[in-house]
């Protein structure tokens, strides 16, 4: 079993606080009620991610296995699971955002959010993306994302790196 797991107030630490200054007067039915809404918030969250991050959240948080585990029956090297898992705790992260300010006063410090991966086309720009043969440039893509898909992509930078870290 892996060493370290997210457990409840983990996250409090992780962004430099200190999770014993934090209130503690509820009482059980409270803290019960206030978990659940916590798990629930959780939960939300883990079900907007990918299918890929989403079984790597339930196997290693939920279930507990480890890496090695999770890389036999991804069928796939390690290294690429700590990309699907450094990716799925980032969204994540930005998932639980307002949650966290709205039930901790906590504001927590925004990242870069990838436009292709928030937009609702998303599969038909993954698609137009594959289809890209070397030979064409990304200037034509980058103008159909716009007028077709109504997402401003500025430069061809973020067309490579969703291709490279968010397409599955």
């Amino acid at each position: 079993m892996p060493r370290r797991r997210i457990i409840y107030k983990n996250w409090i630490a992780d962004i430099g606080l200190d999770p014993a200054c934090l209130k503690q007067t509820r009482c059980d039915k409270t803290e019960t009620i206030y978990n659940q809404k916590i798990i629930k918030a959780v939960r939300t969250a883990v079900e907007k991610l990918s299918p890929k991050e989403k079984e790597f959240i339930e196997r290693y948080y939920f279930r507990g296995e480890s890496y090695r585990d999770i890389s036999i029956c991804f069928n796939k090297k390690i290294n690429l699971l700590e990309n699907i898992h450094r990716r799925a705790i980032t969204k994540l992260k930005r998932l639980l955002a307002g949650f966290v300010k709205d039930e901790f006063g906590i504001k927590v410090k925004k990242t870069f959010v990838c436009p292709i991966c928030l937009s609702p086309y998303r599969d038909d720009i993954d698609a137009l993306i594959r289809r890209k043969k070397k030979s064409d440039t990304w200037k034509k893509i980058i103008k159909t994302v716009k007028t077709e898909f109504r997402t401003e992509i500025k430069t061809p930078q973020i067309l490579i790196s969703h291709q490279k870290y968010h397409m599955d």
